[in-house]
């Protein structure tokens, strides 16, 4: 009689067919696990492999001798990059909220060195308080992933992706203020265009890395509580 031919899902795709036997080895090695959604012939339904009679057992049986390996000691298993980005999402949003005031106080008590127009000051204004609440959220995310939280993983994505939007948007605008004048700067304005590029370019960099990063399988796997 031929062996079963079964279908799987992973990360919201579907896999297959596969034989019975590369469907244990694959339990068998973690890459599934009881709650993924399998189907054979005969099923009426897609069902968690935990519902299908021995199923699961089998793939458990299949090496008797290999030490069990819990979901608690999986997420255990933290990855460095995990961490790493824990931490400076913390130490960024800390060093975000101090220097906050300090371009603040340079619009509005120190009109000497700058005279910019008012939509300037409604534009500076108003990417204070973005940049505010960013640093809040980099510092909660910061929190939520050195406790391994999904949503922390989440919300890692949807500030790099908004930061890096963000970055691009607004240094056009600066460039386009500073090279109109708006700054009240001098009228050579190319050298402050310059810098303002290549900070926001410099800005760039680490968003980037967390949207890269946050999608790596292994961070997807153990931020899961």
């Amino acid at each position: 009689m031929n062996e079963r031919q079964w279908y799987y899902i992973k990360d919201g795709q579907q896999y297959g067919p596969v034989s019975e036997a590369r469907l244990v080895e694959l339990f068998r090695e973690g890459t599934l696990g009881p709650t993924t959604q399998v189907w054979t012939e005969g099923l009426d339904n897609w069902s968690q492999a935990s519902q299908i009679d021995g199923l699961v057992r089998l793939a458990e049986s299949a090496l008797p001798t290999a030490p069990s390996v819990s979901p608690q000691s999986s997420a255990d298993t933290r990855p460095t990059v995990v961490t790493v980005f824990g931490v400076l999402n913390i130490v960024f949003g800390g060093l975000g909220l101090l220097s906050m005031p300090c371009g603040l106080i340079v619009l509005f008590a120190m009109p000497n060195i700058m005279n910019p127009t008012e939509g300037v000051k409604v534009w500076l204004l108003f990417g204070s308080i973005v940049g505010f609440a960013c640093t809040i959220l980099l510092i909660a995310v910061g929190i939520g992933l050195l406790k391994l939280r999904a949503w922390a993983r989440k919300w890692c994505l949807i500030y790099g992706w908004f930061a890096i939007a963000w970055g691009i948007i607004g240094t056009i605008i600066n460039i386009l203020l500073i090279t109109s004048g708006a700054y009240g700067y001098s009228d050579d304005a190319a050298p402050s265009a310059i810098g303002g590029v290549l900070g926001g370019l410099i800005g760039l960099v680490y968003p980037i890395l967390l949207v890269i990063f946050m999608q790596k399988p292994n961070v997807k796997n153990v931020c899961t509580r």
